[in-house]
């Protein structure tokens, strides 16, 4: 492999006079700010064919046809997951295939980033699942307060009723974990005691069940709660985060690109920051920084939003308007 440039994708070209860089285990490559990218939906299955994170977790590569402001037509790539498994809000557990929201991918977006939209779309997808896994019994009914469904618009107009203290019925933390579970797992209260006058340590074990599905509950897990009040509500709220911050490391560790977990604590922070510096600390030629700027141009002109003339564009035009002078591609507003 020594002396071979290897980082050059399908959908990826270099531009004039791009430098060639050799790294410490003698292989070479061109940094990724001299390539141009002209991805389709060939060269976008390319780089997913390479992505592995849970076979349940499905990614798709769609297509759809997008009218821009100035009425023009034109096909747009997206990037959509689907998740295999029971559903969430039924006692039957055949597997359900449910999707997730499409995530846009531009034909000049680089390789790289749409390898992170994917890794950020199986994030974000298993987040709602998450978020739907929590469950609270209030009333002799179960109910899932953090998920994503709930009608936001009616919340707001009535946020007086959920910003009133709710009587849990709980008098202990014991008899609030008697009504909660997670993805079908148990808990249990194995420390609660207090760190110093305005801090409380709270260390809980959850036992999965024949119903629990998440990979990382499989064998058991503790929780670790640091609290700043001993309100209930301050008690659910650092509970959901930590279980996101599980859920997130879980993705991060098993999440891969050619079997290169990028976002694992495996991955040397200083080796990321070497690697960088020696990609970017270049000296180049004239011809080169020009091809550089030309190419930056582009992308950051073809990233400027058309938008067309109405009241909400005016409004934001009028915020721009503050921050002059102002570098970049401001928005452009179509008149018809």
């Amino acid at each position: 492999m020594n002396g071979t440039v290897v980082n050059i994708l399908p959908g990826e070209s270099a531009v004039d006079h791009a430098p060639k860089v050799k790294l410490s285990n003698g292989s070479e490559c061109i940094p990724q700010h001299y390539l141009r990218y002209a991805h389709s939906r060939k060269t976008v299955e390319a780089i997913l064919e390479d992505i592995y994170f849970d076979e349940r977790y499905l990614v798709f590569i769609g297509e759809q046809t997008l009218i821009s402001a100035n009425s023009a037509e034109q096909e747009q790539l997206y990037i959509q997951v689907g998740v295999i498994g029971p559903d969430n809000y039924r006692a039957a557990k055949d597997n359900k295939i449910v999707y997730g929201r499409k995530w846009r991918v531009e034909p000049d977006l680089p390789s790289s980033e749409i390898i992170q939209t994917v890794y950020l779309a199986i994030l974000k997808t298993r987040e709602h699942e998450v978020r739907e896994k929590l469950v609270l019994n209030i009333q002799g009914r179960t109910s899932t307060p953090f998920n994503n469904h709930h009608d936001l618009p009616l919340m707001a107009q009535n946020a007086c009723l959920l910003q009133e203290e709710v009587d849990c019925q709980c008098d202990s933390l014991h008899e609030l974990l008697n009504q909660l579970s997670y993805d079908g797992a148990h808990f249990e209260l194995l420390k609660h005691e207090q760190v110093d006058d305005a801090l409380w340590l709270v260390k809980l074990r959850l036992s999965p069940s024949a119903q629990t599905t998440l990979e990382e509950l499989e064998n058991g897990l503790d929780v670790n709660l640091l609290l700043s009040d001993t309100a209930i509500n301050h008690f659910l709220h650092r509970l959901m985060e930590q279980l996101l911050l599980i859920s997130n490391r879980y993705v991060a560790e098993h999440f891969a690109y050619k079997g290169f977990a990028r976002f694992s604590e495996d991955v040397q922070v200083f080796g990321i920051a070497k690697l960088s510096s020696t990609t970017r600390a270049l000296k180049v030629s004239k011809n080169t920084k020009e091809a550089h700027q030309e190419l930056q141009y582009g992308v950051d002109a073809n990233r400027r939003p058309q938008l067309p003339n109405t009241h909400y564009s005016q409004r934001l035009q009028s915020v721009i308007n503050k921050f002059e002078p102002l570098l970049g591609f401001k928005p452009e507003i179509v008149k018809k």
